[in-house]
């Protein structure tokens, strides 16, 4: 079963750090950029199944970057969800500019796996689920 592929940008080394663990051990193949526009020049080959990106860095916001990606064919569907300190701030700004979801730090970072699960479905799901016989049983 294939793994989903999940593009995480933070410009926070430990932040980046913190989350490339947590999916990993999840099941996720985990790329990193600390900077949308490295992310954005990942775009052009590679073709994660989620981006997860904060909010605010420098040159170019999460924000932006959502924006330009859901501009790109490959990318106008998959999920992708804002980690920041400031979800009040940001709300309706980043639904309006295509987010998915929007996770508050540090408690959003513990629920980005759960969140993640859900928006792509049991791809990753480390215990797999008994199948049925045809009776139901």
């Amino acid at each position: 079963m294939k793994k989903s592929c999940v593009l995480i940008v933070e410009d926070n080394f430990e932040t980046l750090a913190l989350i490339q663990v947590i999916l990993a051990q999840a099941g996720f193949d985990v790329v990193t950029a600390r900077n949308a526009e490295t992310a954005l020049q990942l775009l052009g080959s590679l073709r994660p199944d989620a981006i997860v990106t904060d909010w605010r860095m420098p040159n170019m916001t999460g924000l932006d970057l959502i924006r330009a990606a859901r501009r790109l064919p490959h990318f106008s569907k998959i999920p992708m969800i804002i980690l920041t300190g400031h979800t009040q701030d940001i709300q309706e700004d980043a639904i309006a500019a295509g987010a998915t979801a929007v996770l508050e730090k540090p408690d959003g970072t513990l629920r980005l796996r759960e969140t993640l699960s859900r928006l792509l479905g049991e791809r990753n799901d480390p215990a797999p689920r008994e199948k049925k016989n045809r009776s139901g049983k």
